[in-house]
């Protein structure tokens, strides 16, 4: 399964490529996708094949068929194959107004703890107490607040989502959003939600039609034989297959500008990212 590569100016494009046949789904997955959001291989008529665009680098990458992991002949490191793109790498000034100068995160559920539990438990942080403390976050000199998820969801991370257009009613609901927002619109404070869109929550209506045999969202995601993809391999995140679930995404995200967020400061972006309890 060679890889082949072409260049083209500053940047490299790497054809990555498997020649079996996936039962389920194959993927790429390397530092370039921070070993976390792999890239889906395609029928490319004589195989399986993506192309991505790097620049210059040292990079390790590795196939995921069916859940298994697959390497190239190439040389390895730490369970990974190794692809070395030389070159000088070009630093391009950006002329762009920044956003935002500090950004303060902050992990939902453990900001504010009302109450005493495990390490999987909800621990009671909503959005009321983060309103309270804006001021004291731009004191400091923050300009921009992270927050992880903050819709419905199973779980205390929320990282799990079952409900992609209402707040999660443990942390005030909408009601609780809408003032936070225009708190830190009179503060200065821009509102970056964490928006978890690589998959979703198992209880999810949308993978729990899948599961039935619904044809529409069957595509939604990856099932195969009773089985599908997880993300990090967690049963209660099945992956979601953007080719079929883009334009349901896109109409998620205009949900929430057309409620009159977005001048207030909010933007989307999906990402993850751990936490602790405390203020």
């Amino acid at each position: 399964m060679p890889i082949t590569v072409f260049r083209g100016g500053d940047l490299y494009f790497v054809r990555f490529s498997i020649n079996r046949y996936p039962r389920r789904a194959a993927f790429v997955v390397g530092n370039f996708t921070a070993y976390m959001k792999p890239i889906e291989l395609e029928f490319c008529g004589s195989d399986y094949c993506a192309y991505v665009s790097l620049p210059p680098g040292r990079y390790y990458y590795r196939y995921l068929v069916d859940g298994e992991v697959v390497l190239d002949d190439g040389p390895t490191e730490n369970g990974f194959n190794v692809l070395i793109l030389r070159g000088p790498v070009r630093r391009v000034r950006m002329n762009r107004r920044r956003l935002f100068r500090a950004i303060y995160g902050i992990f939902v559920d453990r900001f504010g703890c009302r109450r005493e539990g495990g390490p999987r438990d909800r621990l009671g942080g909503d959005l009321y107490f983060i309103r309270d403390k804006l001021g004291y976050i731009r004191s400091m000199g923050f300009d921009a607040i992270y927050l992880t998820p903050i819709f419905r969801a199973m779980s205390y991370h929320r990282y799990d989502v079952t409900d992609y257009l209402n707040v999660d009613d443990d942390l005030g609901g909408n009601e609780a959003f809408k003032e936070l927002l225009s708190r830190a619109h009179d503060l200065g404070i821009k509102v970056i939600l964490d928006l978890p869109i690589h998959h979703t929550g198992s209880d999810h209506p949308a993978f729990k039609a899948a599961l039935s045999g619904d044809p529409e969202y069957s595509r939604w995601y990856y099932i195969y034989d009773g089985d599908y993809e997880k993300f990090m391999d967690v049963k209660r995140m099945p992956k979601l297959n953007m080719k079929f679930a883009g334009e349901w995404v896109k109409g998620i995200v205009l949900h929430w500008a057309l409620m009159g967020l977005m001048p207030l400061g909010l933007m989307l972006a999906p990402a993850y990212h751990p936490g602790s309890c405390g203020t």
